[in-house]
């Protein structure tokens, strides 16, 4: 993982855990521009999907803005 890579997967994360202060992420693996990385999404169901959008938005804008693509895990 490039510098700008992990400081914008270091952001997302900050910004995720003011909404969400039991958000948790780790890299799973690395290919290329590609990273996979594990999501603990919370138990309630709304807060799931709150959390799924805003971690959409996200991404699609480091993807769009970057070209770097975060692949995410769900897990619980």
């Amino acid at each position: 993982m490039n510098h700008k890579q992990k400081e914008l997967l270091e952001e997302v994360i900050s910004d995720l855990r003011q909404y969400y202060s039991n958000f948790n992420a780790r890299i799973l693996s690395e290919e290329g521009d590609t990273i996979r990385i594990s999501v603990e999404m919370p138990q309630d169901e709304d807060k799931n999907w709150e959390l799924s959008g805003h971690l959409a938005e996200k991404l699609t804008k480091i993807l769009v803005d970057y070209g770097y693509y975060f692949w995410v895990l769900p897990s619980r």
